[in-house]
């Protein structure tokens, strides 16, 4: 398990994961489209937690403030969400790299275009490498003692 791992408990909810690929588009007054990739591709995500009391928050509360906003790095682990491990559309790791990567077609191509030589796959037990988006991180208290915590992530390669 890498560390600094964002406490699991309680995990959210929901998962909001995007994938960010720079590209440079041009279009002509003949509406001629021309487009060129710049750059990699990473990913970015938004985790929602369910509505927690205050006790349940605490530990989460103090991981965030350790990051010190967008300077700190850590892990999330990212559930597989198919069926199966390792299925098209399902996030892995190699073990020797940072990078969280996608299946593309059954196990045979991931996404990014370029396989880790030398790596195994990971498929169970997956976890994404990043910081805070922002500096600033929303905290919401309720007047019934509740509260109300997504994160917005990006991937730190």
């Amino acid at each position: 398990m890498p560390s600094p791992l964002l406490p699991t408990l309680p995990a959210p909810v929901s998962y909001e994961i995007k994938s960010k690929v720079t590209t440079l588009k041009s279009e002509s007054l003949s509406s001629r489209i021309v487009t060129r990739k710049i750059g990699g591709q990473r990913f970015e995500a938004t985790l929602v937690f369910p509505p927690m009391n205050k006790g349940d928050f605490n530990e989460i509360h103090a991981f965030l403030m350790e990051r010190e906003g967008a300077n700190g790095i850590f892990y999330i682990k990212i559930p597989t969400f198919g069926s199966s491990a390792g299925a098209t559309g399902e996030y892995i790791n190699y073990s020797n790299s940072d990078k969280l990567y996608m299946v593309k077609s059954n196990g045979v191509d991931v996404y990014p275009d370029q396989l880790v030589p030398g790596g195994t796959v990971e498929m169970n037990n997956v976890y994404m490498r990043c910081s805070l988006k922002n500096d600033v991180q929303v905290i919401s208290y309720g007047r019934d003692g509740i509260v109300r915590l997504e994160l917005d992530v990006v991937e730190r390669i």
